[in-house]
């Protein structure tokens, strides 16, 4: 049987460094479109990519939250 996930635990740990790596990577790429003025083609391949990271960072939050709910029930009571 699993161990129940928790906040603090290892997958929880695991959704916070994605959160980190994608929030470099759109950085990175943010940084780039301001300081190299790329052509409208690689412009688009920065956005596509800060797109893919900010959807990286809205699945490891999701995934944070449902951490938290299983452990603290919003409405719940306490046992």
């Amino acid at each position: 049987m699993a161990t129940h996930q928790k906040i603090g635990g290892y997958i929880y740990r695991q959704h916070i460094a994605c959160c980190r790596a994608a929030t470099a990577v759109a950085r990175r790429h943010i940084q780039r479109l301001l300081d190299d003025h790329p052509g409208p083609a690689l412009a688009a391949v920065f956005l596509a990519r800060i797109g893919l990271a900010l959807g990286e960072i809205d699945a490891a939050i999701t995934g944070l939250e449902q951490i938290a709910q299983a452990q603290h029930p919003i409405g719940g009571t306490n046992p």
